[in-house]
């Protein structure tokens, strides 16, 4: 629930639908590096 709530720029996670046991997250690649632009799930 933490890093739902969180306000880190680029990172996020939330319950995919409505099982709360499998998560789906993303990470997005920071500017000014080779990921920019680039987004992970």
């Amino acid at each position: 629930m933490n890093l739902m709530m969180s306000a880190e720029k680029g990172i996020s996670a939330f319950p995919e639908g409505e099982n709360i046991f499998k998560w789906v997250g993303t990470i997005t690649g920071p500017h000014d590096t080779v990921y920019t632009g680039q987004t992970y799930r």
